[in-house]
């Protein structure tokens, strides 16, 4: 798979307990031209690499990568990531989010009807333990306006900000500098910011 349409980025570290059930999402989409990149951030928990590792030798989608540079943070592993991709998208997921079955072939839909969108993005559910056990802190206002799906605070932590909601076109990305490395804490929200300006 040479140049596959879809390219997903996943950071982890330390995350042995849930990549499993994260890199099972990505495996269970109902659209298959990905690949999937797992960047490990120099974990201390060998199992986080020993995952990783044995995804990648039972597809070739699925490709593990170690950090060759010092520790610096979910960002700079999206970045590298986004170096590494060669899809003409690209979607981030975080090591401790999944992604439903039919994510990326309903936003690539979306695409092919509108060529000209930069990203199509989606709502996500926040939950503790399993899919439904949903947290009162990440139930969203629903939104009068999509000026209230930007700027409400309730919808800033969530709504379509949250770092697996969008699936970008590559090279819109890249054109505002891919993710800021500079903030630590609000980095999808202040990606997407600079995406509408």
């Amino acid at each position: 798979m040479d140049n596959p349409k879809v390219s997903i980025v996943i950071p982890t570290h330390n995350r042995s307990s849930i990549l499993l059930q994260t890199l099972r999402s990505v495996l269970s989409q109902t659209f298959s031209d990905f690949e999937c990149l797992i960047i490990d951030d120099h974990s201390t928990d060998e199992n986080t690499r020993l995952i990783a590792k044995e995804f990648s030798l039972k597809d070739k989608r699925f490709k593990a990568y170690e950090l060759p540079f010092v520790k610096s943070g979910a960002n700079a592993v999206r970045n590298y990531g986004l170096g590494l991709s060669k899809g003409e998208f690209i979607n981030f997921l975080d090591s401790d989010d999944i992604f439903s079955a039919q994510k990326i072939e309903m936003q690539l839909n979306e695409f092919d009807a509108t060529p000209a969108l930069d990203a199509v993005s989606c709502r996500h559910i926040a939950f503790r333990e399993t899919p439904g056990d949903v947290s009162e802190q990440y139930k969203f206002a629903p939104p009068e306006s999509w000026l209230d799906v930007l700027f409400f605070p309730s919808n800033a932590m969530g709504g379509l900000w949250g770092t697996p909601c969008p699936l970008w076109r590559k090279k819109s990305l890249l054109q505002i500098g891919g993710w800021s490395e500079q903030y630590i804490v609000w980095t999808d929200p202040e990606l997407n910011l600079r995406a509408l300006l």
